[in-house]
């Protein structure tokens, strides 16, 4: 009887798996039907998912779900190590799916990262971060306007912000990098066709020269340098295909990643001397309203109060740096999309609004940065007009409100943010000046705004423009 039962139990066993098996080829199939276009065949992959997805069959998903548990655990108890390599085999068994590239990378890039008590570690798994969306992540899921725009999060908020302590040093680092690559803030598009080598070197950053160009002429000039562009550039990929939702999550990081260019994109960056300071790239004001008000042709109200912001912004700045005819178009569009008390008394009075806010000196850093700027370049224009007392005049209010500025702000947040000097701040306004006040060097924008289109060249044969 015991023999009996044993048989049967086992030819439902051996009837079970062969069920299993194939349900499981039956699954498989229909997942590759439904991948995302483009995305490399799982036959073709690395030997652990090969195994998970062709032997495991349809047991897999539920071996990924056994997995998330153990994972959620190990998060809690703050178990990082441990739960890097648990995302690893999760990812292995659900190499399709968004969440789990996300999940690993944001444990690399942030919660890995800062147990490390060497900034050079640090650096390292923020990189592993980046490099397993972009690597990896992308080469299953090329069509998932998500993973790019998780992507460009890394760039935006975990090297561009101040929220790890080491963000200095990712900038730097981040810089180096492209600057040796690029040889300095722009790549020559034009040369890189007969540069192998560089080429070779972009495709392994999955930096497509096609749509960097592309990115370029519609939101540029960029400097590749910089974090922000980088999350320009992955967001206008994801939004090459994203639907309603996923497209204002893309144009979101496009815009705000456009706007903290505003204030800190032009870059002076001299490694050697650990130079890194950055200024305002008031050039972008043109394209970061266009970029603005194509997502509010498409988003409506939702986006209103980056486009106030932005605009309130970029009239003081634009004033301050003698862009007057770019300060009156920003302040003819804020009083048209958002009229207020501030702009009912017309465009003198607004700027005398927005200067005695700024004179406080009480917002964000990176603003308070661009305003003293402006104080310091107002006074060289000052000087070439030879009005010298008027000029010592400025210096010395920019001077003191800096100082007072930095006087005022505790050691740990002043070393975070590391703030540059006054004396640095004078040398971005000289620098500024150099190129601005020189015709011959550096032509002024027009005064509608409008920058003179790209340089034409011959397209780079890599993907299509976004």
């Amino acid at each position: 009887m015991n023999r009996r039962a044993s048989a049967v139990l086992l030819g439902v066993t051996v009837a079970a798996f062969a069920l299993a098996g194939g349900l499981g080829a039956r699954l498989v199939s229909e997942r590759s039907a439904s991948a995302p276009a483009g995305g490399e065949p799982l036959d073709s992959a690395p030997p652990p998912v090969v195994f998970t997805t062709i032997v495991l069959g349809g047991f897999r998903g539920v071996l990924a779900d056994i997995l998330w548990l153990r994972a959620s655990r190990l998060q809690d108890q703050g178990r990082y190590f441990e739960l890097v390599q648990l995302a690893e085999w999760i990812t292995a068994l659900e190499p399709r799916h968004t969440e789990v590239w996300a999940f690993h990378a944001w444990n690399m890039a942030y919660n890995a990262s800062v147990m490390m008590p060497d900034p050079e570690d640090r650096w390292r798994w923020v990189q592993n971060g980046i490099d397993l969306l972009r690597r990896d992540g992308l080469r299953y899921n090329p069509g998932d306007p998500l993973l790019y725009r998780e992507l460009g999060w890394l760039f935006q908020n975990k090297i561009g912000t101040v929220n790890d302590r080491d963000n200095r040093f990712y900038r730097m680092r981040l810089a180096r990098e492209m600057d040796a690559l690029f040889a300095g803030a722009r790549p020559d598009f034009d040369a890189l066709s007969s540069n192998p080598d560089r080429l070779r070197a972009m495709r392994a950053l999955q930096l497509a020269p096609g749509i960097m160009r592309a990115v370029d002429a519609r939101y540029g000039p960029l400097d590749w340098r910089l974090p922000e562009t980088h999350a320009v550039y992955w967001a206008a990929r994801g939004l090459r295909h994203a639907g309603h939702a996923d497209g204002l999550m893309c144009e979101r990081m496009i815009y705000q990643s456009l706007a903290a260019l505003f204030l800190q994109g032009r870059l002076l960056f001299a490694p050697e001397r650990d130079v890194y300071l950055t200024g305002p790239e008031l050039d972008l004001f043109p394209r970061i309203m266009g970029a603005l008000d194509e997502a509010r042709e498409r988003h409506g109200e939702t986006i209103d109060a980056a486009c106030r912001g932005f605009l309130n912004e970029a009239v003081l700045l634009l004033h301050l740096f003698g862009r007057d005819g770019q300060a009156r178009a920003a302040f003819a569009r804020l009083r048209e999309l958002y009229p207020s008390d501030a702009t009912a008394g017309g465009y003198e009075r607004c700027v005398e609004t927005l200067l005695a806010s700024a004179s406080a000196m009480d917002g964000p850093a990176p603003l308070v940065s661009a305003v003293a700027q402006g104080w310091c370049y107002r006074a060289r224009l000052l000087q070439a007009g030879g009005r010298a007392d008027e000029a010592a005049d400025e210096l010395r209010r920019a001077g003191e409100k800096w100082n007072a500025y930095l006087a005022g702000m505790p050691p740990e947040r002043r070393a975070r943010l590391r703030l540059p000097t006054y004396e640095e701040l004078q040398q971005l306004a000289d620098d500024r000046a150099r190129r601005e006040l020189a015709p011959a060097q550096s032509p002024p924008p027009r005064e509608d705004g409008v920058p003179p289109p790209p340089a034409a060249g011959n397209p780079t044969p890599e993907e299509p423009a976004p």
